[in-house]
């Protein structure tokens, strides 16, 4: 299924009445946490609004989320109306639009980006890649990112010891659910227990997609811990209902489901997308693949090229198959049957078909997209012949 369309949720879903992209000149709010760390919140139309930080040092900028490069030089305005210093880095926390979108605006005017290394494979401008942690001075200031296991394959999260200030984009949503992504609820939890850790009950929670009540604007350790009973109670309802034999959407109207998601203050609109929360729950936690071995899986590892050179590679990794292409994407792949495989909690008619040798030996993929959809302009269709 197609995690871009998580996307829908998670970045434009929640949305819900008009686009994101505004052609009008935007309008933002900005909260000081302490002198040095800002957050400034782009008033969204529709049911939601997107964070970016500002960690003032020394001699510049540091910015946690670039926003769309529509509204790049608005934000710019606004962080000039807090110190006139040059923006000197730029972390992207993960690969959905608004966390990226504007860093070559700011890569063009000095900045460096940082983000993990995964997001090489998306389509966005970046720079200084990392696997696990980095940590940037800013002054007094230690920004440290980290590999967070949550939502995306590059999702990081970002910790502001000495301002007790820890960035989580959309690996932590107060007004709803966040998208688990390929690692399930397990990644989602060790990213939320991670930060508990790091966190006391002064310690300020930023999050990416964010309540349009300005109270809610940034979080606390208390709310991250509800939110966290939350999703365990979700998820174990969602499996106990899938293994009495019901849909997604049968499971979405579940009285016991709509009273839990009640507690989240989006509810009310996003109620609507309940059953393709459920679907992707269903395909990241408890829809088992067609059951291949270790060595039947290393068979399908390898570079696939098409006619003009466009390049796939199928990795193994801890015994899960990935696909990814540089600037394009990377997916964990489901086993559906021998031959096809899924985008791994994923929604939308995405997969990857490996066509076999009458002898039996793996020749090429095939991309099969849905028309139209997110993954059909960024992937090439065709097939991709395997390189000996």
């Amino acid at each position: 299924m197609n995690f871009k369309r998580m996307l829908l949720i998670a970045t434009l879903a929640l949305l819900a009445t008009k686009p994101l992209f505004a052609k009008t000149e935007p309008s933002y709010a900005t909260s000081k946490l302490n002198d040095h760390v800002y957050v400034i919140t782009q008033i969204w139309n529709g049911n939601n609004n997107g964070n970016a930080g500002v960690v003032i040092g020394p001699n510049g900028v540091m910015l946690i989320g670039s926003l769309m490069a529509s509204s790049a030089p608005y934000l710019a305005r606004e962080i000039k109306k807090l110190t006139d210093k040059p923006v000197k880095f730029v972390i992207n926390i993960d690969s959905d639009p608004y966390n990226h979108h504007a860093n070559q605006y700011f890569a063009d005017r000095g900045a460096t980006i940082i983000a993990h290394e995964n997001m090489r494979y998306e389509k966005a401008y970046t720079e200084l890649l990392f696997r696990e942690q980095i940590s940037v001075a800013m002054g007094d200031e230690v920004v440290t990112a980290y590999h967070s296991p949550t939502h995306q394959l590059n999702h990081i999260d970002v910790h502001l010891k000495n301002s007790n200030v820890i960035f989580m984009s959309d690996g932590f949503k107060g007004h709803w659910l966040t998208p688990h992504g390929p690692n399930g609820l397990k990644g989602v939890l060790e990213s939320f227990d991670k930060a508990l850790a790091l966190a006391d009950d002064k310690t300020i929670i930023v999050t990416g997609n964010t309540s349009k009540n300005p109270a809610h604007y940034v979080r606390d350790k208390a709310t991250l811990a509800k939110v966290k009973k939350l999703h365990i109670d979700f998820t174990e309802r969602v499996g106990t209902l899938y293994k009495q034999g019901m849909t997604a959407e049968q499971i979405a109207k579940d009285d016991v489901i709509n009273i839990l998601l009640k507690n989240f203050s989006a509810y009310p609109t996003a109620k609507r997308w309940i059953p393709e929360e459920v679907a992707m729950l269903l395909e990241s936690d408890f829809i088992q693949p067609y059951p291949l071995t270790h060595a039947q899986l290393t068979n399908y590892t390898g570079n696939y090229l098409l006619d003009d050179g466009t390049k796939v590679e199928v990795l193994l990794a801890e015994n899960r198959l990935f696909a990814r292409a540089a600037g394009s994407f990377m997916f964990e792949l489901t086993a559906k049957s021998k031959a096809v495989f899924d985008f791994k909690a994923v929604q939308g008619k995405n997969q990857i078909r490996f066509n076999f040798s009458p002898a039996g030996h793996i020749e090429s993929l095939t991309t099969e997209l849905e028309e139209n959809g997110w993954w059909s302009s960024r992937i090439k269709t065709g097939t991709h012949i395997k390189q000996l």
